[in-house]
């Protein structure tokens, strides 16, 4: 782009990856601001995007142009970009401090970069104000280039990039992180390495800045001038938005994961409650609205989960330790993949048909792999492999035994 590219009453038109990756950025945004979940890390998290997209959004020709016009001061969008661009660095680095646990020498390098970021960007500010600024030219770093002025102020500002890259990748260098899972690992390295991509392009940056406003030699002249920095910049965005989102990617997968098993093990717990209502807690949701529901799924799956163990429990005082016997000798012929849930199944069909024939209450053993301190999604996965048995012809025809030998 030339500045001549830059005139005229059309300007240049944003493209459609432009505005989709803005649209994106602002559904994350908004999503993170209105979350209810206020722990440090999320906070930093929140304030890194919407200033990254307060940055990105001001950033494209279009936008600047209209936002100049509206406010009236030539090129003042471009400072405002840059603050918002030093922002989202110093909330990244806080984010980067607060993941890694880095202690107190995270803390005093956050510090120290604070200062340095706060210091160029009062020496930005006030360079803006000298630098000539004229409406019909739009970005003096174009058409003033070799302007002191000009110069010093790209200078500060790639100052800022720098020191914030270059902590980003001391911080994250200064840790292991082996106390971390494999996805959380790789997020971090492709933020590191996004960081390290970005040192490199504010050395061609400033290489560039320096060349052309001293008019010393510069060897990346011609076509590829542009596309050096160009490579350098979208590398680091793009490292850098990956491994920001793999994270929230692992969320909305694991809520998406829990909310599939919480609609599969309807079929148990309906099972279940019919065979023991008294376990149901408040009113029984109807099947369009757990289908169209996804809020607190989290809370819903563990309801969920408490009411078919509560059932359990509840059934298995049907089932005498003489049939618990014969369940384990049926579940030993059968040689079941996960034998105690195969118990577990087979127990529960022949208490539900114990409960159902009349049978006394016959005060056996709860037998359960449930605990209190069982995670959720592994609490379900069981109760599905549960479900799935139980839905097979061998419990019926397992539990249909056991009866027979209990009622003769």
């Amino acid at each position: 782009m030339t500045c001549s590219d830059l005139t005229g009453t059309a300007g240049v038109a944003p493209s459609p990856l432009w505005i989709a990756s803005i649209a994106v950025l602002w559904l994350v945004t908004l999503r993170l601001l209105v979350s209810k979940r206020r722990t440090p890390r999320r906070r930093s998290i929140a304030f890194t995007f919407l200033f990254v997209t307060l940055a990105a959004t001001i950033s494209g020709y279009s936008a600047r142009r209209a936002f100049d016009a509206a406010i009236g001061v030539p090129d003042l969008s471009i400072l405002v970009g840059h603050v918002f661009a030093v922002l989202a660095v110093v909330a990244c680095l806080r984010l980067v401090v607060v993941v890694v646990e880095a202690g107190e020498t995270g803390w005093r390098l956050l510090r120290g970069a604070r200062w340095v970021l706060a210091s160029a960007l009062a020496g930005m500010a006030v360079l803006f104000v000298l630098i000539p600024r004229r409406a019909d030219h739009f970005d003096f770093g174009c058409w003033e280039a070799r302007s002191p002025l000009v110069v010093v102020y790209h200078l500060l500002f790639q100052v800022c990039l720098g020191t914030g890259f270059a902590a980003a990748v001391v911080l994250f260098g200064s840790r292991r992180l082996t106390a971390v899972g494999a996805w959380f690992k790789a997020s971090a390295l492709l933020i590191a390495a996004g960081c390290c991509f970005g040192v490199a392009y504010v050395g061609v940056r400033v290489w560039y800045v320096v060349a052309h406003g001293f008019d010393l030699p510069y060897p990346l002249e011609g076509p590829v001038r542009g596309l050096v920095p160009l490579v350098l910049l979208e590398s680091t965005i793009v490292l850098l938005g990956v491994g920001a989102l793999i994270p929230q990617a692992l969320r909305v997968g694991g809520l998406v994961g829990r909310l599939v098993r919480f609609h599969r093990l309807r079929a148990l717990w309906e099972a279940l409650s019919d065979a023991a209502p008294g376990n149901v807690l408040g009113p029984v949701p109807t099947r369009l609205a757990d289908l169209v529901s996804v809020v607190a799924i989290e809370r819903r799956l563990y309801r969920r989960v408490i009411e078919i163990r509560d059932a359990q429990w509840e059934l298995n005082g049907f089932v005498s330790a003489a049939m618990v016997e014969d369940a384990r000798r049926a579940v030993e012929s059968h040689r079941a993949a996960e034998p105690d849930l195969a118990l577990e199944a087979l127990l529960l069909e022949v208490a539900r048909q114990a409960k159902a024939g009349g049978l006394p209450h016959a005060g056996g053993d709860h037998v359960s792999s449930w605990s209190g301190e069982a995670d959720l999604d592994e609490e379900a996965r069981r109760l599905l492999v549960i479900q799935h048995v139980l839905a097979g012809p061998w419990a019926r025809e397992a539990s249909a035994a056991v009866m027979a030998v209990a009622s003769a």
